[in-house]
């Protein structure tokens, strides 16, 4: 009989050090893979700040072009069709019957017809009749930089 409960004896505490091995196995497995999480999280970030970084390098690049004199010139240029002193504006002009003969032509066959002539009044004729401040180069001026 001593013998039967010698056997029981070391049968539970191998039952012991296995149930304990498992949990300590099990552990670890739960910790390898919240690390391995942690991990990819960390490399998402990582990867999300960097796009933010430049993202904001070029918005700092932008608004730095956007402060410079060349944008106000260029927008002045675009915007209200306006130049420098040293410069020469040329204006084509179509003879009336230029303009006669291409509406004829357009009346005749659709699938010719030239092109739309583009406008041919003058800066101040043109900023008049869509309304912009006309006349004074610097109410075109504050008229750009007022309504922004």
């Amino acid at each position: 009989m001593n013998k039967v409960r010698r056997n029981w004896g070391t049968q539970v505490l191998m039952l012991l050090v296995v149930l304990t091995g498992l949990y300590f196995g099990y552990s670890f497995a739960r910790e390898v893979v919240q690390a391995q999480r942690l991990a990819a999280q960390a490399e998402a970030s990582r990867q999300q700040n960097d796009d933010l970084a430049a993202q904001n390098r070029k918005l700092a690049r932008d608004l730095q072009y956007y402060q410079s004199d060349a944008y106000a010139e260029l927008r002045a240029r675009t915007d209200l069709n306006m130049r420098r002193k040293d410069e020469t504006i040329v204006l084509p002009v179509l003879p009336a019957d230029a303009q006669a003969d291409t509406t004829a032509v357009t009346a005749q066959d659709p699938a010719i017809a030239p092109p739309a002539p583009a406008s041919v009044a003058p800066p101040a004729a043109q900023a008049a009749a869509s309304g912009q401040p006309s006349g004074r180069t610097w109410d075109q001026w504050f008229a750009l930089f007022a309504t922004r």
